[in-house]
């Protein structure tokens, strides 16, 4: 799509900026998208209208710090339903566990889908100030996601998505890459060990110079930590990250993002000899669960050498206002406006 297609309806169709936001004051509107994080959890069940665990394990935690951007959050399902007319919506709630106050951040109200669980819906509820909420990597402040419905139900992705009221946000976001990534087993201490499938990354898609790599896992560690690495097929290590451990029997999930890397001289390709993958290494030999793994894309955050989608989306709106008004303005003599940016 060229990058001119500009979405006027405010839909986020350049670089995911909602476009009514650059003309309305009204700063409930979320401008930016900034990331997300998939919470695991899988429900196909018959519902009785009340609240079950919809997260799976315990807990469920993310660093703030790793979205610095990010000033609100929503909750995205991909769902179905056996829901008629005569039953009531399904609801989902973040909140925190019970052995960290139960605290109820947020509640959004899906509607049903009358499918027959054979259609499923992808819906987002609306956005909540970030600032308030809080799911670490503790048992005293570690949170999880519920469901309630009346209805059989299936529920099949559970994401917090991140954005942020600042426009500016979007010139750094590129874009996310899924890796084909999971691995449920007890690795031998201080081993690396792949995980997943090999993958081959289209790098070119994507014009941001630097990339991470974000993780959703759990072990059953007491002292030892979990890192990630993203080797080629020729044995080239690209880079290393240390994430840490969730001291939680495997019982609480961890959203952890590595360091940002020059994504130059990244390089994995579409045959045997070029392709990469993701290994693990634990320096314990503990049970460990990865749910899922990803890259992100960044663009240079010093860096105003073009203008970013919406500073071109802002030039032409604005150009094109002064063209159409370009009768009332008050130009010198013989001056004329194009009608190209």
């Amino acid at each position: 799509m060229s990058p001119s297609l500009i979405d006027c309806w405010g839909r986020g169709a350049i670089g995911k900026v909602e476009m009514m936001h650059l003309f309305n004051t009204n700063r409930a509107q979320t401008a930016a998208y900034v990331g997300r994080v998939r919470v695991p959890g899988l429900i196909v069940a018959q519902g009785n209208n009340q609240w079950h665990r919809l997260s799976a394990n315990t807990g469920f935690g993310w660093r703030k710090s790793d979205y610095p951007d990010a000033t609100e959050t929503r909750m995205c399902l991909t769902y179905s339903d056996h829901a008629t007319s005569s039953a009531g919506n399904l609801k989902v709630r973040l909140r925190r566990v019970d052995g960290a106050g139960g605290t109820v951040y947020f509640t959004d109200s899906f509607a049903i889908t009358w499918s027959g669980t054979g259609l499923f819906h992808h819906v987002c509820g609306p956005w909540h100030a970030i600032s308030t909420i809080s799911c670490g990597y503790g048992w005293t402040d570690t949170c999880q996601v519920d469901w309630l419905h009346s209805t059989w139900m299936s529920i099949k992705t559970v994401e917090l998505e991140f954005g942020s009221s600042n426009p500016n946000h979007a010139r750094f976001f590129r874009g996310r890459m899924d890796l084909p990534v999971t691995y449920d087993g007890t690795p031998a201490a201080h081993t690396w060990t792949s995980i997943g499938n090999w993958f081959y990354l289209a790098t070119n898609q994507y014009d941001g110079n630097f990339v991470r790599i974000c993780v959703v896992f759990t072990d059953s560690s007491t002292s030892g930590t979990f890192s990630v690495r993203l080797r080629k097929a020729d044995g080239t290590i690209f880079f290393t990250d240390n994430l840490g451990n969730t001291w939680s029997g495997s019982g609480l999930m961890h959203a952890e993002c590595g360091s940002w890397h020059s994504s130059s001289g990244i390089s994995c390709g579409s045959s045997w000899g070029n392709t990469c993958q993701l290994q693990m290494l634990h320096t314990q030999n503990v049970h460990t669960k990865v749910y899922e793994a990803d890259t992100w894309r960044s663009s240079n955050r010093s860096s105003n050498l073009f203008p970013n989608s919406v500073e071109l989306a802002i030039l032409r709106a604005l150009h094109f206002w002064y063209y159409r008004h370009e009768k009332n303005l008050q130009l010198p003599s013989g001056t004329k406006l194009s009608k190209e940016v």
